[in-house]
């Protein structure tokens, strides 16, 4: 893990947030990052929602990664976090992590490709080279 760095931002109201993240050192480009916001979740959800986004409720439900080698990448992701992969025939894996499975998928980017969201009003589309989508509740 790298050491954790601060980071901010500067609200349209003059506020500013900020963070801590921390990176894992000698991983690949599509390898976990870690935010700390200094504030307990339920604290942070609640801000969110009364500043009115989002305005309902959404999640984080899954996350797709293209790679040339799905079972070595999910095998990585496995070991970091101590978890199993499930294999999904012989083009894809996934790491069932607690509330949101990472998907890996044999393709050429080497990045994560899209991002599934459940929830009310939760986005869809394309969002910086990201395909959105809705899980069917």
């Amino acid at each position: 893990m790298g050491d954790p760095e601060a980071g901010s931002i500067r609200r349209a109201d003059g506020s500013t947030s900020v963070w801590h993240g921390a990176s894992l050192r000698d991983g690949p480009r599509w390898a976990p990052f870690f935010i700390d916001y200094g504030l307990p979740t339920e604290e942070w959800a609640a801000r969110f929602r009364e500043q009115g986004f989002p305005r309902d409720p959404w999640a984080l439900h899954g996350v797709r990664v293209e790679v040339p080698d799905p079972a070595a990448s999910a095998g990585w992701l496995a070991d970091v976090v101590g978890l199993e992969v499930v294999r999904i025939g012989q083009d894809a894996a996934r790491v069932p992590l607690p509330g949101c499975a990472i998907t890996f998928a044999r393709g050429p980017a080497g990045r994560i490709t899209s991002v599934i969201l459940t929830g009310p009003g939760a986005p869809t589309g394309s969002v910086a080279r990201l395909a959105m989508w809705t899980r069917a509740e």
